[in-house]
């Protein structure tokens, strides 16, 4: 029974034949679940519940930290960031860090997954499971840390490689990148 009333076997045949499985094809695969894990101090989230979605937003304060959960793994902002989401697919999840500070653990990407997070001068885009830290300075700043794994950066003058224990710094439109020295992980870490 189907909102108070039997469905018809005609009706029923008409659903059935329209189903993908009826043509042979796979049913699309779900789209991520992306949750607000935990929160403390002060935090602003532009969605209608802790399930976020394309277009949501996430902004901490000074005094605030959140943490998302992609799958198995862990999206951290510190205080004063404000991460929006752009695309959230099974294949593709994109975020977009118009300040602050991002620590991603990132447990594992599936073959042809990408995941991204832009500021306004470069994207990051890890190649590989590991640790991350990207900080918007500034609109033409962006810093990013790679305790382990390795990520693409992609510049308005090309890709530039990231390997674990590399500390870049991004600076400008044209995003020139000067190698600095790694810091020790701090508490946010």
């Amino acid at each position: 029974m189907i909102g108070g009333m039997w469905l018809r076997p005609a009706a029923l045949a008409l659903l059935l034949a329209a189903s993908p499985l009826a043509w042979g094809q796979a049913p699309e695969k779900p789209e991520r679940i992306l949750r607000l894990n935990y929160f403390e101090g002060d935090v602003g989230l532009r969605s209608t519940d802790r399930l976020l979605n394309r277009g949501d937003r996430v902004t901490t304060h000074d005094d605030g930290r959140a943490e998302l959960l992609l799958d198995a793994s862990a999206i951290r902002l510190g205080g004063e960031t404000e991460l929006r989401v752009v695309h959230l697919t099974a294949a593709r999840v994109q975020f977009g860090l118009e300040r602050g500070t991002v620590n991603l653990q990132l447990r594992g990407l599936l073959i042809g997954e990408r995941l991204e997070i832009a500021t306004a001068n470069v994207t990051v885009a890890p190649r590989e499971p590991g640790e991350y830290r990207l900080e918007a300075r500034a609109a033409d700043q962006a810093v990013l840390t790679v305790h382990s794994g390795a990520a693409d950066v992609e510049t308005s003058g090309g890709t530039i490689r990231v390997s674990g224990g590399q500390r870049v710094v991004l600076e400008g439109s044209i995003s020139r990148a000067t190698l600095v020295p790694p810091v020790p992980a701090d508490a946010f870490d």
